[in-house]
This record gives C-alpha cells, sequence and structure tokens, in this order.
C-alpha cells in the first residue's frame, strides 16, 4: 500500500516533469499548450505532500503502539512484578524484537523503571 501510494507520487511527478519539458519545446510554436513554470510546481508539491502525509501516518502509528506496549507492560508489572515479552507479541501480534525495542525506549524515557524484569 505504501509502495504503491509511493509510486504514484513519483510517476505524477515525472509525468509532470517530461510535460514541462515538451512544453517549453513547443511554447514558441503553440502558445496555447504552454503551461508555465507553476505546472512543475504542482508535480513537486503534490509529491511532497504524499510523503508528509506518509509520515505522519507511520509517526503516529509508532506512538500509538507506544503507548499500548507501555500500557499492557505496566499492567504486567503491577500483575506480576515482570514483563512477559512472549505474551505480548501473542497479543499485539508483533515481534519480539520490535516489543523489546520499545521497552528499551520506554526505559530511556522514564515511562517503565529502569531494573524491570523481562521475561
Amino acid at each position: 500500500m505504501v509502495m504503491l501510494v509511493v509510486g504514484i507520487g513519483i510517476i505524477l511527478n515525472v509525468v509532470f516533469l517530461v510535460i514541462q519539458i515538451l512544453t517549453v519545446d513547443v511554447a514558441s510554436r503553440l502558445p496555447l499548450f504552454y503551461f508555465g513554470e507553476g505546472f512543475l510546481v504542482i508535480g513537486s508539491v503534490s509529491l511532497l505532500l504524499i510523503l508528509g502525509i506518509l509520515l505522519t501516518y507511520f509517526g503516529a502509528r509508532s506512538v500509538r503502539r507506544f503507548r499500548i506496549i507501555v500500557r499492557n507492560s505496566v499492567r504486567m508489572l503491577n500483575e506480576r512484578n515482570y514483563v512477559d515479552i512472549k505474551e505480548l507479541c501473542g497479543k499485539l501480534k508483533m515481534s519480539e524484537i520490535q516489543i523489546r525495542k520499545y521497552i528499551r525506549k520506554a526505559k530511556t524515557n522514564c515511562d517503565l523503571p529502569f531494573k524491570t524484569d523481562i521475561k
């Protein structure tokens, strides 16, 4: 999905660039088809807009995952005095490596105690 959207943005930018190059050559003969310099700007802005939307989406998804993992980890700490990574993997359908990265980030942000037992 992401690659499709990025691909579409790149294709649109290339199409606008080709049209811009062709219309500059044809402008002396057919001034009706000359779009001016603003046409290339539309392609670049559309590409930047699509990339900005994608970065915002994935950043929000990462923050949401971080909050869910910290919430579940704190709940496990209160109940059992340790964090069970295998149970978090099954509950959240994420890999163990990703969950360990989020827990390490939570420890550095002081969201979890530094000496948390992880099993």
